[in-house]
């Protein structure tokens, strides 16, 4: 009798402590794609001439870690790792921590006001859109107040708003198509290891 009292004592202590390290995992790993998708920004630096074309990447990581997450502030951790690793490798641009901790914490409200269905998925690649948009709009912002001067926003704000907005848009497709995929193959996990 005591032992079986003893055993049923240690295994929801066991569960949680099980619980909470997963989520630890889980936020470093989180933190972590941020800091990935800077550094995969600055290896594949190309002049393309097409402003926000690495948010394509960015965006993806961002949406696939926001929506495949368990943590209601992966958003805002993806973009702390971002940001943190701006400040090593981006030095050409020394606010782009700003940006990557503004899109961080605006995909955090985004998806809890967008609702769960098919036409959320256009809704949420449209804000998702909108948040990559942020980018040039904070750039101007930072052009106008300081000497800082962005190339990409010297023929005018309204191009860079344009194609910012259609890379974060496909960004966030990409980013969902992602997520389900995460989730499926952690859903396929969890059945396999059932006892």
């Amino acid at each position: 009798m005591e032992r079986i009292g003893a055993y049923s004592q240690k295994k929801p202590l066991s569960g949680y402590q099980t619980n909470v390290s997963s989520l630890i995992i889980e936020a470093l790993v989180l933190f972590g794609m941020g800091i990935a998708a800077v550094m995969l920004h600055q290896a594949f630096r190309f002049p393309l001439h097409l402003p926000g074309k690495q948010g394509l990447l960015w965006i993806a990581i961002l949406v696939a870690c926001k929506c495949s997450s368990r943590l209601g502030l992966s958003g805002s951790l993806t973009g702390m790792g971002a940001a943190s690793a701006s400040v090593c490798f981006a030095g050409h641009d020394p606010f782009s921590w700003a940006i990557y901790l503004t899109a961080g914490f605006l995909s955090d409200i985004i998806v809890v006001v967008i609702p769960k269905s098919s036409i959320g998925i256009v809704i949420t690649a449209m804000a998702f859109g909108l948040i990559h948009v942020t980018k040039p709009v904070m750039r101007g912002g930072i052009d106008l107040f300081t000497n800082i001067s962005y190339p990409s926003l010297w023929g005018g704000i309204l191009y860079p708003v344009v194609t910012h907005f259609v890379f974060g848009f496909a960004g966030t497709i990409i980013g969902i198509a992602v997520a389900k995929a995460i989730v499926k193959a952690r859903s396929k996990s969890k059945v396999y290891h059932k006892p």
